[in-house]
């Protein structure tokens, strides 16, 4: 794993998390609202206690994945938040926290710095990465 894949990683479960939510709130929805009503002459059984329990069997399954992936966020973020404070330049350190912890895009992390955006991602970035020590596994 290259240091750019290991300060990644944040920011690719965080997502992930966000992407679980939003399948809780759309399942949630789907059960909230009224359904299209059918007339029909013709008799149907329709278990709505089997819909319910398969209804609350799904949101308890993502709930629990999200739980997960909170944790795992957490975990992970403390880990690189830990490896970028130990950084001597604080330039450096404030570029991979705006960047890999914050996921502002390389214009909003130069405006926040002040500096260009070429500056910024190419020379700065380069520096901070040569100078990044992660301690998890590479």
């Amino acid at each position: 794993m290259t240091k750019k894949e290991y300060l990644r990683q944040y920011l690719i479960a965080y997502r992930e998390a966000e992407r679980i939510g939003a399948d809780i709130a759309r399942l949630r929805m789907r059960y909230a609202l009224p359904q299209a009503i059918q007339y029909s002459d013709m008799p149907k059984a329709h278990n709505v206690e089997h819909d319910l329990s398969d209804y609350m069997a799904k949101v308890d399954q993502l709930e629990r994945k999200l739980s997960d992936k909170l944790n795992q966020c957490i975990d992970i973020e403390r880990q690189i938040r830990n490896d970028i404070d130990r950084m001597e330049d604080d330039k450096e350190r404030e570029l991979l926290r705006l960047r890999y912890i914050d996921g502002m895009t390389w214009e909003r992390v130069a405006e926040c710095m002040n500096k260009s955006d070429r500056y910024v991602r190419g020379k700065l970035h380069g520096k901070a990465l040569q100078h990044f020590i992660p301690s998890g596994s590479l």
